[in-house]
Order: C-alpha cells, then structure tokens, then sequence
C-alpha cells in the first residue's frame, strides 16, 4: 500500500504519460557493439564446436576421444583466465578514456594471470606422462596432443587479455576481424593436418594458429605501449 501510494503522488507531482519508445542513437551506440560481439559469438561456435565434427569423419570416434582428452587437460589452466577476463572487463571498460590508467591495469592484469596460469600449466606438463599412465595405456597417444594444446594455452594467456582489452575499450570490430582470421584458419589448416598427420594433425594446426596471437599484441603494444614481456618474464622464468 505504502509504495502504491508513493507512486500515485509521484505520478500526481509530474505526470508522466506511459507509452513506448525508440531512441535512434542510443540504439544505434548499442548495435554497433551489440552485433560485431554477437557475430564474434557466433564465428567462435564454427571454429570451436563445428571443426571438431568434421575433424570426426576424419579420425573417427577413437582420435576424438584422444583430442578432447589432450584439449580438456591442456586447456584446464584457462579457467584461471575466465576468472580474469571477468575482473578485467569492467576494470578496463571505466578506464577506457584514461590512457596512463588503462596501460597501468593491462599490465598488472597480465602480470597477475601469468602469476597463476604459468606455473600451473608449467606443472600439469610436468605431471602429464604421469597421468596419462594412471589413466591406462589406451590414453597414451593423447601424450603428444596435451604438449601441442599447451602451445595454444600458453599464447592465449596473452591473446585473450588482449582481445579482451579491445573489446572492453570498444574495438569490438578490431576483434571481429582477428576473430574471422582465425576461423578461417582453423578450418583451412585443422582438417588439411588431420588428414595428413591423423589426430595429432589437430594438436600441430591448433599450436601454429597460436602464434598468430601476436598480432592484437603489436595491435594493442602500438596504441598503449604497454610492455608485455617485462610483465611476465618472471612468471614464466619462475615456472
């Protein structure tokens, strides 16, 4: 009763007639990074979830199981990096138009990712042929497969913060077209490997697409210069 009756005076003191409404510019502010970010969605699911179907005729059912065993195992430490992506976002958004500010907290996000992930993708390739064992010996030619994945993990420490930067400083587009690069990598290169090389084919064109993470680096080195290296030799020399 009590709200009803705030509403009721609210509305008696400045009536205001109810009906709907379009505004063009917020929309148009709102779809020109609402659709890039939703096709970056999109193109994400044809290079991650539709690659690894083809690559199934290919290998068949066994050489799947031995690639979605080296990728979940070489892939674990990026949870470490969701984590962080969903602290930097917000972070790096606010600070958008405070350049000194903004290189300050990509380089102490860098450094704080590569604190955590370094070490423990560092440890789980030590312990790999260890596990596998313990797994049984059907699981060993996913061996090789877990060092190539960890090529791609290792990079993405660096390329997701930095697509991550981008895309919280409105460069949606920039990482739109980084994006369309590498799905058509994956599908050029994945399948013509895999039927060269069998199922290790996918861990050897997923490990040399990974180097193509150096290009938001330059990307985002030359509008900010901020220093990637010097924040995360010592992790990296620790682990």
């Amino acid at each position: 009763v009590r709200s009803f009756t705030g509403v009721f005076t609210i509305y008696l003191v400045a009536p205001w007639r109810v009906s709907l409404g379009v505004s063009k510019s917020s929309m148009k502010e709102l779809l020109s990074f609402g659709v890039p970010f939703q096709v970056n969605s999109i193109l994400a699911l044809l290079k991650d979830r539709l690659v690894p179907l083809v690559i199934a005729g290919i290998v068949g059912s066994s050489g799947v199981g031995f690639i979605g065993q080296g990728q979940r195992i070489a892939f674990l430490p990026l949870e470490v990096m969701n984590i962080a992506t969903r602290i930097a976002f917000p972070a790096f958004s606010r600070l958008q138009h405070d350049k000194k500010g903004l290189k300050i907290a990509l380089e102490q996000s860098l450094f704080v990712t590569a604190l955590f992930l370094y070490p423990l993708l560092f440890g789980i390739l030590a312990v790999a042929p260890s596990f596998v064992k313990f797994l049984g010996s059907k699981w060993e030619p996913a061996l090789p497969l877990i060092y190539l994945f960890s090529i791609n993990t290792f990079w993405a420490t660096l390329s997701t913060s930095a697509t991550n930067f981008l895309n919280a400083t409105g460069k949606i587009t920039t990482t739109l077209k980084l994006m369309v690069m590498w799905t058509a990598l994956e599908w050029g290169l994945a399948p013509l490997f895999t039927l060269k090389f069998g199922f290790v084919g996918m861990g050897i064109s997923t490990a040399l697409i990974s180097f193509t993470s150096l290009i938001p680096i330059f990307i985002i080195k030359k509008e900010t210069g901020a220093q990637f290296i010097k924040n995360i030799w010592q992790p990296l020399v620790a682990s």
